[in-house]
Formats: C-alpha cells, sequence, structure tokens
C-alpha cells in the first residue's frame, strides 16, 4: 500500500511540474508613472475591482495622430493615458485607492486592489496568434534572444487611423503587427523558432526563445 502510494505521489508530482513548463509562462510586470500595469495578462493573486475605466482610447488617438505622425501613441502612451484618468478620478474622491491596472487594449481598463500579496505580484501573459506576449513585463523563466524587432510602429499607426477612427490602433493590434513581423522573418529563414515576443511600447521588441 505504502509502494502505491509513493508510486501516486510521483506520478502526481512529474504531472504538475509537466502542467507548469507546459502551461504558466509568468511575468512580472512592471510600474509605469508608479503604477503596476497588466497588459494583455492577469494578476495571480487575488484582487478585488475598485473601478472599470475607459480611456476613450480612440478619440484621443485620432486627435493626436491627425496633429502629428509623431504623436502616434504607443503601448505606454496609450497606458500612460489610463494611468492619468485614475489619477483624476482619486483626487476627486470618486474612487478609493488602487494598486494597479488591468487592461487587453489600452483604451479599456479596470483598476484593482490585491485581497493579498503572496505571489510579488507576478502574471499570467496571453497569448496573441499563438505566441506569448510580455508587455511592459519581463518573463520569469529564462530565455535566450532569438533576435531583435522594430515594427516602425508609428508609421502604420498613424495610416490606420487615418483610414478611419474606428480602426485606432489598440494594444492587441500593435502587438501583432509585431509577431505578424517575426513570423515573415522566420518564414524566411531569418530567424529560427520562437517562443514569445517581448515589448514595452509595441515599437520596439525583442523575440524570445525559453531555455529547457
Amino acid at each position: 500500500m505504502k509502494k502505491i502510494n509513493l508510486i501516486l505521489i510521483a506520478v502526481f508530482f512529474t504531472f504538475s511540474i509537466a502542467f507548469q513548463s507546459e502551461g504558466d509562462k509568468l511575468a512580472r510586470p512592471v510600474k509605469y508613472k508608479g503604477t503596476l500595469v497588466y497588459v494583455m495578462s492577469e494578476p495571480v493573486d487575488d484582487y478585488e475591482v475598485i473601478e472599470n475605466l475607459n480611456s476613450a482610447g480612440a478619440q484621443f488617438l485620432t486627435a493626436l495622430v491627425s496633429e502629428s505622425s509623431a504623436d502616434a501613441l504607443n503601448i505606454e502612451e496609450l497606458i500612460g493615458k489610463m494611468i492619468n484618468r485614475a489619477e483624476k478620478l482619486k483626487k476627486k474622491g470618486k474612487m478609493e485607492s488602487y494598486d494597479a491596472i488591468i487592461t487587453k487594449d489600452g483604451n479599456e481598463g479596470t483598476l484593482i486592489k490585491f485581497k493579498e500579496r503572496k505571489n510579488e505580484y507576478l502574471a499570467r501573459p496571453e497569448k496573441e496568434k499563438g505566441v506569448m506576449a510580455y508587455i511592459m513585463s519581463e518573463p520569469v523563466d529564462d530565455y535566450e534572444v532569438v533576435d531583435n524587432l522594430t515594427t516602425a510602429g508609428s508609421q502604420f499607426l498613424t495610416a490606420l487611423v487615418s483610414e478611419s477612427s474606428a480602426d485606432a490602433q489598440t494594444v492587441e493590434q500593435l502587438v501583432g503587427k509585431m509577431i505578424d513581423r517575426a513570423n515573415k522573418m522566420k518564414k524566411k529563414g531569418k530567424i529560427e523558432s520562437y517562443d514569445g515576443i517581448i515589448t514595452k511600447n509595441g515599437d520596439e521588441g525583442t523575440i524570445i526563445k525559453f531555455k529547457q
């Protein structure tokens, strides 16, 4: 009986390790303007929602780009606008203090407060087009750099917005463009296979492969 229990424990342990290696590739999010941000990722720790936030991203994005193509918003700037909006609400007493912002597209977000801080604010990043996307965050697992990538984000951002304000670029679209570029490089044999992309602003990024 004891032998069976040991075997079951070993099987369970092996399965757990396999699940973790195939599943969660956690990330350490960064602070921007003093605020912890989870972009296209979900906090590991439990939290409560303080407020939902809409930064009207498409409207101010279109307005800024129409003034100058050099002012086209990247991911950091989109997030910065959201933080400014949150701070104004807090200053006016419309909400209580918060610990972080969660956003998928850079236009709408959720202000949260952690119930407990157990995991150093770690996050579970999302996949975009089947690729792990580390947006304004750093992978916890060790990795090697496959190549560096730039999408010339301001140029295609301006082109899209000029066609229609409804097509104003979101975080997901910025990241999607970067992944498309990486996949083209892979197809042409310029890079080998890769697991994810790290980017701070959506204009430049790093193509990575996790170490075994």
